[in-house]
């Protein structure tokens, strides 16, 4: 049942981001270009330049001040969900002003960037780590870890993790494909949001959607920690996605209310 869930989680992974963009394409009739680009900036301003950065930072300079000390993890966590903002989101407004310069800058091709931003992040982060714990869950139980020739600390690791798969709900890995669907909903609201810098003429736009992401991304990381602590790992999983999800129909609030028509201050945009 568990290697069931988490098929489960990476088809979702993989295979709703296709069909979300299928969908746009079929309704909309926006160009693929849009897509392919949402792809390309979310490489280059997470996967190709804040990710290893971070992590470089975090092993060489951050290690041991962060196992030590809750606030300083606290303060790195607000780092980072800053930095995501303004990675993503600078990027996004680069990508419109740079990659997509000669098509139109409109909602609906606003929408198929976002797609296509989440769908990369989706189908290889999301979509490679729920592979990796599937192979985990695979192999790891029929292992026997003294005969693994590995020093004592790692024996343990090896036996917490076989501990982590015996008592882990069939349903947890799923709950990782549903939080892809609630993160797409935030990734087309920020691309919604990063477009009005061009449709309205005013760069306040790009602040509004850097705040929003460091917003979401550091709540979710904060109900992550504090309801890990409190409830265990699947409730507290349970609990986190709950306010994944509340930020998600926030962002399609956002979504409807920029769509044509959807403000009456600007009808057309």
């Amino acid at each position: 049942m568990t290697i069931a869930g988490y098929l489960i989680a990476v088809a979702i992974d993989v295979l709703f981001p296709i069909a979300l963009a299928i969908w746009v394409r079929r309704r909309f009739g926006v160009r693929w270009r849009y897509l392919a680009m949402g792809a390309v900036v979310f490489g280059v301003s997470q996967l190709l330049t804040r990710i290893p950065a971070m992590k470089l930072i975090e092993y060489f300079f951050l290690a041991d001040v962060l196992t030590s000390s809750d606030t300083a993890m606290m303060v790195y966590l607000g780092v980072a969900a800053v930095t995501a903002g303004l990675f993503e989101e600078v990027g996004r407004y680069l990508g419109w002003k740079v990659l997509l310069k000669k098509l139109e800058k409109t909602f609906d091709g606003a929408v198929m960037y976002g797609v296509g931003h989440g769908g990369l992040e989706s189908v290889l982060l999301v979509g490679g780590l729920a592979i990796v714990g599937m192979i985990n869950a695979l192999v790891l139980p029929g292992l026997d870890p003294e005969s693994l020739g590995l020093p004592p600390d790692q024996v343990d690791q090896v036996y917490e993790a076989q501990r982590q798969i015996a008592q882990m709900p069939w349903w947890l890995p799923v709950m990782g494909g549903l939080e892809r669907i609630f993160a797409m909903c935030v990734q087309i609201s920020m691309s919604v949001l990063v477009v009005q810098c061009f449709v309205r003429g005013s760069i306040k736009w790009l602040w509004i959607a850097i705040g929003f992401h460091a917003f979401i991304d550091f709540t979710a990381v904060f109900a992550h920690q504090t309801f890990g602590e409190s409830l265990g790992m699947t409730w507290g999983t349970v609990a986190t996605e709950g306010v994944v999800a509340a930020m998600a129909i926030a962002s399609l609030a956002i979504v409807f209310r920029l769509r044509p028509g959807g403000d009456p201050k600007n009808p057309a945009n």
